[in-house]
């Protein structure tokens, strides 16, 4: 995500590419700093699952809160990682979050002795993105300016040495149960003791990847947690596409090389017709989307939080009736009368969908209710879903045609998977 940044210290300059700032903790919004030259860490909370995501820009975290801020280019970096994420069914949303300094110098201190602390405040959001409701930060230490007016925060009273890790402290969102994702991003606010230790903030090219999709080996591409869509001609060199949005792109998928799709936050549907340039789509929806894949270019699925399932015959979106309310993660299919949609659980809706060319039916695996990430075959009769179980971790899925899902024995040891793909059967 590009957007503005403040990393304020008494004896600290930040420099982005509008200039540099000196003083005391900020006391008014920062509007001079680039919105192109910062980081900033965007979290998703799934409730219905009981996960927190964060995407960073070196690591990935498909459960938990995991996440990374870069300090720069001399590869200075903070990052904060919970335990506990739990939702009461009701009411409180919660993790308890560490922090652990990685930079060279002593975190939260101007002189090395002197404790100020660190505060991890919220640049944007709690945003609602599937359900409905409001989400606020429940439990925050106090409100400050930052980069805005009245920003929640949480306050570390600590001096942490580099590489050491704070106590814990539990983070609350007052989330009522209408509520099935939610989304913010966090910036940190701390003070280092030495002035020379100037810090540029720079985007950086490794925020996290969620697809990939090519034509062929030397056309590629892959969309990205702020919005970025990459692209490969070579199958070995990276260049990325203006995609008019820093918000998460969550699925790729075309028909050709000129005939693109990428959806993500918000019903954000984008489409490119040269491989190069991408313009938005009208989805008529504000739901995540999560998935997408057609049969052909004037076939198109795009499904979503909510239950949501898009489609386009190649002249706009319109809304098909899927049955569920699960968050729907995927979607493939081997013909236009032949796709199936899978997602996550919510409550004892089905998380398996098929649809046979008019309309959208449930179907059956086995006991309980899994959370499937992603859907993949080779035929109508050979197809594998991806995903998780309560009190199982790991679990993979077969489909031959009919009734029902079957569990493939697989060794287990994985809590999750989020990925399926063969070249064949």
């Amino acid at each position: 995500m590009r957007t503005g940044l403040a990393f304020g210290a008494a004896t600290l300059s930040v420099c982005t590419l509008a200039g540099c700032w000196d003083g005391d903790a900020p006391t008014a919004p920062l509007d001079s700093l680039d919105p192109a030259a910062s980081q900033v860490v965007r979290c998703r909370a799934d409730i219905t699952v009981g996960t927190l995501a964060c995407g960073s820009p070196t690591t990935a975290a498909p459960s938990g809160l995991q996440l990374a801020i870069t300090l720069g280019g001399q590869g200075m970096y903070v990052r904060l990682a919970s335990a506990n994420v739990s939702y009461d069914g009701s009411a409180v949303f919660q993790a308890d979050v560490t922090i652990q300094s990685l930079i060279a110098q002593p975190l939260g201190t101007p002189d090395g002795s002197t404790l100020t602390g660190i505060k991890v405040f919220f640049h944007s959001g709690p945003v609602v993105t599937s359900g409905t409701g409001t989400v606020t930060v429940g439990n925050a230490d106090g409100t400050g300016t930052f980069t805005a007016a009245n920003q929640p925060y949480f306050e570390y009273s600590t001096i942490l040495e580099s590489g050491e890790i704070s106590t814990a402290k539990t983070w609350q969102w007052s989330v009522p149960n209408t509520v099935e994702g939610f989304e913010f991003s966090v910036l940190v606010n701390a003070e280092i003791p030495h002035e020379q230790g100037v810090l540029l903030w720079r985007k950086e090219l490794g925020s996290r990847l969620w697809d990939v999709w090519g034509s062929s080996s030397t056309d590629v591409f892959a969309v990205s947690d702020d919005g970025w869509i990459l692209h490969s001609s070579d199958g070995t060199n990276w260049s990325s596409q203006a995609s008019g949005t820093a918000n998460p792109l969550y699925a790729v998928w075309g028909s050709s090389s000129t005939d693109v799709f990428a959806v993500g936050v918000g019903g954000r549907i984008l489409h490119s017709d040269d491989g190069t340039s991408w313009s938005s789509q009208a989805s008529g929806t504000t739901s995540s989307l999560s998935g997408v894949w057609g049969s052909s270019s004037t076939d198109v699925f795009a499904v979503g939080s909510g239950g949501r399932i898009l489609h386009s015959g190649g002249s706009g979106w319109s809304e098909q009736t899927s049955g569920t309310r699960s968050f729907l993660q995927d979607v493939w299919g081997s013909s236009a009368t032949d796709v199936f949609a899978v997602g996550t659980s919510f409550g004892s809706d089905a998380t398996v969908v098929h649809y046979d060319g008019t309309s959208w039916t449930a179907q059956v695996w086995g006991s309980g209710v899994p959370s499937f990430y992603a859907v993949w075959g080779t035929s109508s009769t050979d197809v594998f879903a991806v995903g998780a179980a309560p009190g199982v971790g790991g679990v993979i899925a077969h489909y031959d045609g009919g009734p029902n899902w079957t569990a493939q024995v697989y060794g287990g040891g994985a809590p999750t998977f989020y990925a399926v793909w063969g070249s064949s059967s």
